[in-house]
């Protein structure tokens, strides 16, 4: 996404007469279909192994919320960035920043943890975990 928004392809795209709702859906259908490939790939692997008595189709609302959700962080770190080539590197390392809230609350138990772990919503997937 920030590389075509470096090389403003989007609004190459609007002057051929495309409307942004088709873009839009192109991107989320792609990336979608990517994770909820992924997350039935992973509820196969999950339920013949370690969740032999897991529902598959719980396993699969699970990882597809998981999927979902990284999807939409991903979009909302694309807006921070202008170069791709910035983006692609300190996009994982955001990634990790977030990620690493869940085991700092989830270690840590008691009342206090509560309100730590209401504001986890806002950061990626991770909480889901």
């Amino acid at each position: 996404m920030v590389e075509e928004k470096e090389l403003r392809q989007r609004e190459l795209l609007l002057i051929m007469g495309l409307s942004p709702g088709p873009h839009v859906a192109a991107w989320a259908t792609t990336y979608l279909a990517v994770f909820l490939a992924v997350s039935g790939l992973s509820v196969a692997v999950a339920a013949s192994t370690f969740l032999p008595h897991a529902s598959p189709s719980l396993l699969l609302a699970y990882y597809a919320c998981f999927a979902a959700a990284e999807v939409a962080f991903g979009v909302m770190l694309s807006t921070l960035f202008t170069r791709a080539k910035v983006a692609a590197v300190v996009a994982p390392l955001a990634h990790f920043a977030f990620a690493m809230p869940r085991y700092v609350f989830f270690r840590t138990g008691g009342p206090g943890a509560g309100p730590g772990r209401e504001c986890m919503g806002w950061t990626s997937g991770w909480w889901l975990a």
